[in-house]
């Protein structure tokens, strides 16, 4: 039992070491298509495969819009 608590948290460490810091924070909106995305890198993998430019971002906490 141990063990497999050692391997969860060890798998939840490395995953959030590598989250962007902008993540789960931030909700980006594609204006082209009206999709949005909770992860930087998954609007930066949507501008990269769409060709998409238009994105906005939201404060997930207030909903306001972030100035660029």
């Amino acid at each position: 039992m141990y063990i497999r608590y050692y391997l969860i948290s060890y798998i939840a460490e490395i995953y959030l070491i590598n989250v962007h810091p902008e993540d789960l924070n931030k909700i980006w909106f594609c204006e082209d298509c009206q999709s949005s995305f909770f992860f930087n890198s998954d609007a930066e993998d949507h501008k990269e495969k769409t060709g998409h430019k238009k994105m906005r971002k939201f404060s997930s906490v207030s909903g306001e819009i972030i100035p660029k």
